[in-house]
């Protein structure tokens, strides 16, 4: 197949079947697939990883993401982007539809382009589309550090309209994917506005990454600490995870100052019951105090962290996804399987020449397929 307008060489990666092969994602759904190389931190950077960074344009520009066979191009987000020697860095967040090319029967192939035309510095336009069930996607990357009522700053990837004021005072941290946001308890939260996307959810789910501060655990003796993602209206949509209203969950008590990302997800059908609310932690049913019900026009602004400081939260955030579908349990696994181990989700090819030969066959290339061959002696 002919390659993009333009390109020059080609980085191919590739995801074992096993890793999404127990827990396939939905069919017909689009799949937000986070693409770490991260050479301080030894993540997939292995084969030409190196030298394809350093032969992007420095504003990235000439970047393009296809299939092997180049039939669908994989649209893509640049979280972050590093040329630097001793830490490059290539954090693409791929929007790949889950029917195809996305297999569990066999690995899949995909091949980072550089030289293109036409292409676009974070790109983020279908890589988590509202089509899909996608209504807010924020990776929280931006790390800023602001007062109340500060600049919209944190990004949106489904519809970068829908942006976050800043009520954030400390700085970000590193997340489970590249960076992350702390929070520091008081006032410490991001509101997202209102937007007509989020009314009327017959069904959702709301996932992302948590890391409680240790400091957080005295907290947990008040039942006072809790992380929100609110709504409010008749009825409304809450978490409290940890503790709350008087009871402690396990759970979820048990994460707060263990030092670890941890993910949690939950989803809610009205077909279901209205408070009927399933909760995962690391892709097990766990518990939670949740009060759910539709969302609604004109309800107040969605917040993410803390609750107007009456419910402080002492901890990071990543990732913060909501959808106005209840995905099943193995989307939600094949998600973290993919997020919580990206060395494991993704192997790094060599740089490939457009139209000049094949790539160059590396010694760990040899050494993966060596115990296969030695069995044929």
């Amino acid at each position: 197949m002919a390659a993009p307008a333009g390109a020059t060489h080609y980085l191919p990666i590739t995801m074992p079947s096993g890793i999404v092969a127990a827990n396939m994602p939905d069919v017909g759904s689009t799949f937000a697939a986070d693409l770490v190389i991260d050479q301080a931190a030894a993540i997939n950077y292995e084969g030409g990883a190196g030298a394809f960074i350093d032969g992007l344009e420095a504003g990235c520009t000439d970047l393009r993401v296809f299939t092997d066979d180049t039939l669908i191009e994989v649209p893509f987000g640049i979280k972050q982007f590093s040329q630097v020697a001793g830490s490059r860095k290539l954090i693409l967040g791929l929007g790949i539809p889950s029917t195809y090319p996305l297999l569990s029967s066999s690995d899949t192939t995909y091949r980072l382009y550089r030289g293109c035309t036409g292409g676009t510095f974070e790109n983020k336009a279908g890589t988590c589309p509202a089509a899909d069930g996608y209504v807010r996607n924020d990776p929280l990357e931006e790390q800023n550090s602001g007062a109340a009522a500060g600049a919209a700053l944190y990004r949106d990837w489904v519809n970068n309209a829908l942006t976050g004021l800043d009520y954030v005072s400390n700085t970000g941290k590193g997340g489970q994917i590249g960076d992350g946001q702390q929070f520091d308890g008081a006032n410490d939260y991001i509101n997202c506005g209102d937007a007509d996307a989020l009314d009327g959810f017959a069904a959702f789910t709301i996932m992302g990454w948590i890391k409680y501060s240790s400091e957080a655990a005295a907290l947990v003796v008040d039942k006072n600490q809790a992380w929100y993602v609110y709504v409010a209206g008749t009825n409304r949509l809450y978490a409290h995870i940890g503790a709350g209203g008087g009871i402690v969950y396990p759970d979820y008590v048990g994460i707060i100052g263990d030092g670890l990302w941890h993910h949690f997800a939950f989803t809610y059908d009205a077909a279901a019951g209205i408070n009927n609310c399933i909760p995962y932690l690391d892709t097990a049913v766990g518990n939670m105090k949740t009060t759910t019900g539709n969302i609604q026009a004109n309800a107040s602004p969605l917040q993410l962290g803390g609750r107007n400081g009456t419910y402080p939260f002492l901890g990071s955030l990543d990732e913060i996804i909501l959808c106005n579908v209840a995905r099943s349990a193995n989307w939600i696994a094949a998600y973290y399987a993919i997020t919580n181990n990206n060395a494991a989700a993704w192997t790094v090819g060599d740089v490939v020449a457009v139209g000049g030969g094949g790539p160059h066959i590396l010694r760990s290339q040899i050494m993966r397929v060596g115990p296969s061959l030695a069995g044929l002696r």
